[in-house]
């Protein structure tokens, strides 16, 4: 082994502390970084194998009444479209009134389900249950469902249990108008089962779609093919409306014909048995007319709809805009990270050549060459890199992106992460890394070779002495004690060593309060949204064309458990905002003044009142933010079948959790160009605890069409945000360490330094307890210098990322509360005490012999 690499090995064996606090720094970066970078990768990855797996169709189209065989030629017909499965569907709901249960046709070809246990069925009596309800059945038992007219079967044995990528929630599965309005689960049952001929349920594959699911390529083309498709069904549903009126028109006009019919027979009739008979007729043509303009009304409801991924698969948007937050994320919180591990191992690096000039000096005297010498110091810093580059790598690739897809998976049924192997990540890491060890040793070792070797063979001249500016404020100056004095001098006489330190522990501060404040804005969403501004429990819509519709209004109106209510308009409408590839859904709601406040307290930013305009709309804030929208400004709404109306902006309120129009009923007949009726009614309770009761008899009325629970809404969100609030905690960790190594990593170089000043001083008689306070009075100092400074950086960082990390329909709760600075500073402080504990072993350990010992 050549001396050069001996002395390097010495180097390694002589400063452990020094060598494995850079790693660690560079390890900890790396492993946020990459493992960052990885885990978007991954998850999308994860994903897009469940789709090919199952062969998720591209979009899904439906109607009540079921597809006839001649439509669904004509859609297989379309020449975007590659291939076409029928399947049939329907709401059922367990004898107990426990769950709501999507039952499914076996998928032909299209969106097929995953057997996780038992198997198909292969009898009209059996049924595959959706994993949501694995707890709550087993095998071989049977299951039993109210009566449903679309199924032959009331009882089911169940086979198995199985997965689909159309229902990949746990919970919230979707809206209906049975049990307590959501569907907890889907299953699966044979076609033969049902007893309607025409399916109702048509899913497709598009042709010439390139790219993959969550790609802009991919979902940008299957939204324009989806709008392009509902201009087709937009048109087969006229015709089968005018067909389907037609036929009516005819049995009434037939009606009619044959009561006129009766009248004359009556007026020749005088025989009573005969006229009684007639009047039997009469009274069933009479219900027939009656019937059949009912049906009318139902026909002219009648629309066809067609959803891409996004819409119809429960849970594709939400774990693309999971992954798209990551991506947000892994895009700016390694920067800040990172700039705080580089600089420190940068000036680490750089220190380590500034102390071995005497070495090298000497070495350059025994013959050895500049490269010969310098391949010391880069061997080191290059071990540094690649360990610190590994050991981050490996943990960051392998660990962060489980962590982190397990805490969204917590909310769907998926199997395990798919691990990818990201080399650009890997890459940009070491060259990071390199960049601040090896760069900063050619700094550092290049000006060292351009003196002569006599020069480098003595101590470096100490710095110039200087007055500070405490010095010239000479009444203060001449009231501090001598060692207030020295600590004041050696504060601001050496700055590379004042800032680094401030920054250092700035960085690190900031990243804590970023990471506190984040879980803290998270946490206070829904208590200030259902606190502060949505005060209603329950949103009850129904069919307002129903012969029935006023019964649902006297229903809201005697149930005891109901405090008070207002009725309004309610619509779901989509948004497009630019740069995000899934429309937005918005809930529209269109009422009056009369009273809003008690349900909903719309208030601008300002905290100001908000009243409903005649000639503009009420937007929620967060959909402004996204659309780039203020005051006065325009833009465009769709309704289900693909409608436009330009609506502009009267007001922006404040809204956390979701998006939300509001719309004066004036303003409504403005833009959708109809008479204002109401289908809806905002639901307030004596007890929370009488939602699911209420909602249940709510959709016991037959012209119900959902209740939407605000617990439901809620725990949606809440499930957002606890998945977020996991990924927020890695950081928080991630961060404290970070904090910890910086700290224990300065301080090591600020005693590293100054061995000779300490043994000096010790020399002269100072006390153990005197110099560690000659040191830690320094470090205390400057450590609640880049408190100060990292409280107000994490100020500005904690907003950045809140828009980074938080959903698009969710506006994050500004602020940050002093318990969180308090937090962040107890921390700072803690990991200053288990430094000085660490430090007071070396400094003790010290040879003041050795020390002091003249280099000339």
């Amino acid at each position: 082994m050549s001396k050069i690499n001996l002395n390097t090995l010495r180097e390694l064996k002589s400063s452990k502390a020094r060598f494995f606090s850079v790693t660690l720094l560079l390890a900890l970066a790396v492993f946020i970084f990459a493992g960052l970078k990885a885990t978007t990768p991954d998850m999308n990855q994860t994903m897009r194998s469940e789709y090919d797996k199952t062969n998720l169709a591209d979009a899904q189209l439906n109607n009540s009444l079921g597809f006839t065989g001649s439509e669904i030629e004509s859609i297989q017909k379309n020449k975007n479209i590659k291939s076409v499965s029928k399947s049939f569907q329907t709401i059922a709901v367990t004898s107990n009134n426990k769950h709501a249960i999507n039952i499914i046709s076996n998928p032909e070809k299209l969106s097929k389900f995953t057997i996780t246990k038992g198997r198909e069925p292969k009898k009209d009596n059996e049924i595959i249950l959706g994993e949501q309800l694995r707890g709550d059945y087993n095998i071989g038992q049977q299951i039993k469902i109210k009566h449903n007219d679309d199924l032959k079967q009331k009882q089911y044995k169940i086979v198995g249990f199985a997965t689909s990528s159309v229902y990949m929630k746990k919970s919230n599965l979707g809206q209906t108008n049975l049990g307590d309005g959501q569907i907890d689960a889907f299953a699966g049952v044979k076609k033969a089962t049902f007893t309607r001929s025409d399916p109702n349920i048509l899913q497709v594959q598009f042709k010439n779609l390139s790219g993959d699911a969550y790609q802009d390529k991919y979902e940008y083309a299957l939204r324009h093919k989806v709008s392009l498709l509902q201009s087709k069904l937009n048109d087969l549903s006229q015709q089968r409306r005018n067909e389907l009126l037609s036929s009516v028109d005819d049995k009434i006009n037939q009606a009619h014909a044959a009561q006129t019919a009766l009248l004359k027979q009556k007026i020749l009739t005088s025989n009573g048995a005969t006229l009684q008979a007639l009047n039997h007729k009469q009274a069933d043509l009479k219900a027939q007319i009656n019937q059949a303009e009912v049906q009318k009304d139902t026909i002219n409801q009648l629309k066809y709809t067609v959803q891409s991924r996004g819409q119809f698969s429960v849970g594709y948007s939400d774990m693309g805009s999971d992954a798209d937050r990551i991506t947000g994320l892994s895009n700016t919180f390694p920067i800040f990270f990172f700039t705080v591990a580089l600089m420190v191992s940068f000036t680490v690096m750089r220190r380590m050549v500034e102390e071995k000039r005497v070495e090298i000096g000497t070495l350059k005297a025994l013959g050895y060459s500049n490269n010969k010498i310098a391949s010391e110091y880069y061997l080191y810093a290059s071990l540094t890199s690649v360990v610190g580059t590994i050991i981050g790598a490996g943990l960051g690739l392998f660990i962060l992106p489980k962590v982190i897809f397990n805490s969204f998976a917590a909310n769907y049924v998926l199997n395990d992460v798919h691990l990818t192997w990201q080399t650009t990540p890997i890459l940009v890491s070491f060259a990071l890394t390199l960049l601040s060890t090896v760069f900063a040793v050619f700094l550092a070792i290049r000006p060292l070779f351009a003196q002569q070797t006599t020069a480098l063979m003595l101590p470096k001249a100490p710095t110039a002495a200087k007055k500070i500016l405490l010095e010239h404020i000479t009444w203060f100056w001449n009231k501090l004690s001598f060692s207030r004095k020295v600590t004041a001098r050696n504060i601001f006489r050496y700055k590379g060593r004042m800032w680094m330190t401030i920054l250092g522990v700035a960085g690190s501060t900031a990243m804590l309060i970023t990471g506190f404040g984040m879980q803290q804005s998270l946490n206070k969403m829904i208590p200030t949204q259902y606190g502060e501004i949505t005060h209603y429990q329950l949103l009850g819509v129904f069919n307002n064309n129903a012969n029935n519709a006023a019964d649902y209004g006297k229903m809201v109106r005697r149930d005891k458990n109901i405090s008070d209510s207002k009725p309004a308009y309610f619509q779901n409408v989509t948004v497009a905002v630019p740069h995000i590839q899934d429309l937005q859904s918005v809930p529209m709601i269109v009422t009056n003044n009369d009273n809003l406040s008690t349900f909903i307290d719309l208030k601008s930013k300002n905290n100001k009142k908000i009243s409903l305009k005649q000639d503009g709309i009420t937007i929620s804030s967060k959909l402004a933010k996204i659309q780039n929208l203020s005051f006065g400004g325009h833009f465009t709404i769709k309704d289900a079948q693909q409608n436009k109306h330009r609506v502009k902006i009267a007001n922006i309120t404040r809204n956390y959790t979701g998006h939300a129009i509001y719309m004066s009923q004036a303003y409504y007949k403005k833009i959708f160009k109809k008479e204002y009726s109401t289908n809806a009614y905002l639901i307030k309770l004596n007890n929370n605890q009488q939602a699911e009761q209420v909602s249940r008899r709510l959709n016991n009325v037959t012209s119900s069409i959902t209740v939407i629970n605000s617990d439901d809404t809620k725990e949606t969100i809440n499930s957002i945000l606890r998945s977020l609030n996991r990924v927020v905690w890695v950081i928080v960790v991630v961060s404290a360490i970070l904090a910890f190594i910086v700290l224990y990593t300065l301080t090591n170089i600020n005693v590293s330094e100054r061995i000779r000043e300490l043994s000096t001083i010790k020399v002269l008689g100072f006390y153990p307890k005197e110099v560690l306070a000659y040191i830690y009075r320094e470090t205390i100092i400057l450590t609640f210098a880049g408190l100060v400074i990292g409280f107000i950086s994490g100020i500005f960082v904690h907003a950045y990322l809140m828009t980074i990390i938080t959903p698009e329909n969710v506006l994050s709760v500004p602020g940050i509360s002093w318990q969180i600075f308090g937090i962040a500073m107890l921390l700072i402080i803690l990991f200053t005490g288990l430094v000085a504990i660490l430090m007071k072993k070396k400094i003790d350990a010290v040879d003041m012999l050795e020390a002091l010992k003249s280099v000339d």
